[in-house]
């Protein structure tokens, strides 16, 4: 079977191909060139990553955020969210594992959703 190259800068609809595409001659978004990427990390021993699952930061049926938000990116920024147990949920746990030493975050999915059909 084939699989996707998980580095792929493309693919297809849904994902089910690895795309190879010249970017100096494909049209870029208006102020695609001056866009502000983050910064060069010159000193990986300092760098803590963790990776937050969209879904798995709002879906808990202990999760007292709003319904509408649950298991949504706008359940991440929703503020004032937690657990049962009191535990903060998505941008606020974040902010208090800053306060920690976490300097990272990787947020997925970021697109590609199995449950969405990209052909129609």
């Amino acid at each position: 079977a084939d699989v996707p190259d998980p580095y792929a800068k493309s693919s297809n609809a849904n994902g089910k191909r690895s795309m190879v595409v010249d970017f100096d001659q494909i049209d870029q978004p208006e102020g695609f060139d001056n866009a502000t990427w983050a910064p060069v990390v010159n000193n990986y021993a300092g760098v803590s990553v963790m990776e937050m699952h969209t879904r798995d930061m709002t879906a808990s049926s202990s999760w007292d955020g709003s319904e509408a938000n649950r298991g949504k990116f706008t359940g991440l920024y929703e503020t004032g969210t937690a657990l049962s147990d009191g535990t903060p949920t998505g941008f606020d746990y974040v902010k208090e594992l800053h306060g920690k030493g976490l300097t990272h975050v990787q947020i997925q999915p970021a697109y590609d959703f199995s449950s969405v059909d990209e052909t129609k």
